[in-house]
């Protein structure tokens, strides 16, 4: 009896350690995806107020200019990880399916975002990764228009060019309905929920998700219905054609500064985010 009940704690403890490491690797990653999406405000934000030559950058553009800074490649290493922590993350709730989604269409739609996420994080700290070593020239070319073209080369990529956008764009409209409704307030813990400022940064961060959501899908599907992966749009070209749009700094400005409440919305996921972690 004594034995069994040795094993049973030993179990749990197990259990308990597993848990509290999925725990932080979560917070860095909310913490590692919030700095990205701050790098990306700051430069639209230059883009939308500065002269002609300012582009917006996305995801990529924006790490890449880390490296340019002191200590650049250990804060490029240190991102890395964070990344790859959030894209452990998104694949175990997609995989192991702890919010219990379930196996119907509604919930390996839910689980299969999740999965994708994980996997566009993990290409990004690999990103981050090849720019710090100098890998592969400092991380290769590409982007949306080059994975396009790659894609669309693949039987029957074509189509799934235009399935990738359409969800992209759904994908859009969640983030509007968390915005809408602010349920995003659900997974925080009572502390955060007493800082009146946390529920409006969050909305504006998620409304402004989905601004950017649904133009990089449009753009997907265009590129899908044409044929033409030049068409194609990542991040940064979502934002680059905002500004190009009567009042486009304006608009872009707007955006920008919705994208860094919802690097702050990160952070404060981060710190506030309630345990067990499971979703969002």
């Amino acid at each position: 009896m004594a034995t069994a009940t040795m094993s049973a704690r030993h179990g749990a403890h197990g259990a308990s350690k597993h848990k509290d490491g999925i725990e932080m690797a979560a917070r860095a990653g909310y913490a590692a995806h919030g700095l990205v999406y701050a790098l990306i405000a700051v430069f639209a934000i230059d883009a939308a107020v500065g002269g002609g030559g300012e582009q917006a950058q996305g995801a990529k553009g924006s790490i890449s200019t880390i490296a340019g800074t002191a200590w650049g490649t250990a804060l490029l290493v240190i991102l890395a990880i964070g990344l790859a922590a959030y894209a452990a993350m998104r694949l175990w709730q997609g995989l192991a399916d702890p919010a219990n989604h379930g196996t119907d269409a509604k919930g390996l739609g839910k689980r299969a975002g999740r999965v994708g996420s994980g996997l566009m994080e993990l290409g990004l700290a690999f990103y981050a990764l090849s720019i710090a070593f100098g890998w592969f020239g400092g991380g290769g070319s590409g982007g949306a228009q080059g994975l396009s073209a790659r894609v669309m080369s693949w039987p029957g990529g074509t189509w799934l060019v235009g399935l990738i956008g359409v969800g992209i764009a759904i994908g859009g409209f969640v983030q509007l309905k968390k915005a809408i409704t602010a349920d995003f307030m659900d997974e925080l813990s009572p502390k955060a929920k007493e800082k009146s400022w946390i529920e409006p940064t969050g909305r504006a961060g998620f409304a402004a998700r989905f601004v950017v959501f649904v133009i990089v899908g449009v753009f997907l599907v265009i590129a899908a219905v044409q044929s033409n992966p030049d068409q194609a749009r990542g991040l940064g070209g979502a934002l680059q054609t905002l500004r190009e749009q009567p009042f486009g700094p304006w608009l872009l400005g707007l955006v920008a500064l919705g994208l860094l409440a919802f690097a702050v919305t990160r952070g404060i996921f981060a710190w506030y985010k309630q345990l067990p972690i499971e979703d969002n």
